[in-house]
């Protein structure tokens, strides 16, 4: 009798072991996760094993837009199968032309045959900017320089400070608002040469640089007077620790970056992970496409409000900066992280606030559109630096 009770459970055992290597193998598998986003918002997640076909969600509707296709750094995605093991696709939309609006445009006159005048009222600057109201454009960038620089007693936040600053500003509030949003990376990334893979993604709590730290958007060695040297501690206030200018960065892509000036737009023969291209060449530095309006937004600011300390063509031209602040244009991320940065430092990006200011200060130069962002200028894998 013993030794069929012992037979059986010798069975039951071998079975139970059997199982729960099938388990693991299953629990191994290869998975892939694909986010499709509309307006910066989660649309559709699929999460697919290797070679599994993608089931495409039912194409979004815009009002008064057409829908042309997912797309990943500006190109048209249209593979059946992932290769990556995560990658975001944005939706792409073009405006429906209506004919009725192709009408020409029927001049309305006057009893003495003029042209009426535009019956639209000038923009009324409210609240924060209520003083710059009947400012002409030649005065408003001092107008806006006092505005800016009034801090109260301080006049920037302590460099220390900013470690946890951060973690309530950096906050991803439009994807993913668990976790920080990371300057150039989006995420935690991994050095797999030549490029940066996706490793995981920022906690809002300060870990001693361990996977993110503080990235100068300007690079803080191209602040300040000719040869002067910065080395902010965690007690310093000004310049160099000017809350708009300090972003939370994985800790690797920042230490390639290192105090490089920016360029515009570079083409890759490899893809990168998800819709961002970023890197070195010839020490400069492309912030990557969904980081490039940010960039400006905040270099114009540091021109703005440290003046000859912070002069634009050390970091990159003023059309390029207009040409980046024009395609990648404010979010509710860079409206969240205004908010926070107001209520810790008290003064405000007016840019991000009122993005036609960029415009009215700097001039309609000719902005630098996409299409031609450096033409013919192609990177192989040995000599590109990320």
């Amino acid at each position: 009798m013993s030794r069929k009770i012992y037979l059986f459970l010798s069975l039951f055992l071998l079975t139970f072991i059997l199982f729960a290597c099938n388990k693991k193998t299953n629990n191994n598998e290869l998975l892939y996760t694909l986010e499709f986003y509309v307006d910066g918002e989660l649309y559709y997640e699929e999460v697919l094993k290797e070679n599994e076909l993608i089931n495409f969600p039912d194409e979004p509707n815009k009002e008064n837009y057409t829908f042309i296709g997912w797309f990943s750094n500006n190109t048209l995605f249209e593979d059946d199968k992932l290769s990556l093991n995560f990658l975001q696709l944005e939706a792409k939309f073009e405006t429906e032309i209506n004919e009725e609006d192709e009408e020409d445009e029927v001049v309305d006159e006057g009893e003495e045959g003029e042209e009426s005048e535009d019956p639209a009222d000038p923009l009324n600057y409210t609240g924060y900017y209520e003083s710059i109201n009947d400012i002409t454009d030649d005065e408003l960038f001092d107008s806006l320089h006092n505005l800016v620089l009034d801090t109260g007693i301080y006049e920037t936040i302590t460099y220390g400070q900013a470690r946890y600053y951060l973690e309530e500003s950096d906050l991803w509030v439009n994807k993913h608002p668990d976790y920080l949003n990371l300057i150039y990376s989006d995420t935690v990334r991994k050095e797999t040469k030549p490029v940066f893979t996706f490793k995981a993604y920022a906690i809002p709590k300060w870990d001693q640089a361990n996977t993110w730290n503080r990235e100068h958007v300007w690079p803080k060695s191209l602040l300040g007077p000719t040869n002067w040297k910065s080395d902010p501690k965690n007690g310093t206030r000004g310049i160099d620790a000017d809350f708009h200018n300090l972003r939370a960065a994985d800790v690797g892509v920042n230490g390639h970056k290192t105090n490089n000036p920016f360029l515009n737009e570079i083409t890759f023969y490899h893809s990168t992970w998800g819709d961002n291209d970023f890197g070195n060449f010839n020490n400069r530095f492309y912030p990557g496409d969904n980081h490039r309006g940010d960039v400006a937004r905040i270099l114009m600011y540091m021109n703005l409000r440290w003046k000859e300390n912070a002069p634009l063509s050390r970091v990159i031209n003023i059309e390029t900066l207009l040409g980046w602040h024009e395609i990648d244009p404010v979010d509710e991320f860079e409206i969240n992280r205004n908010n926070v940065i107001y209520e810790y430092q008290h003064n405000r990006n007016p840019f991000i606030d009122h993005p036609e200011l960029a415009y009215r200060i700097y001039g309609e130069k000719e902005i630098i559109s996409a299409s031609s962002f450096i033409p013919n200028f192609k990177i192989n894998n040995s000599f590109f630096q990320i």
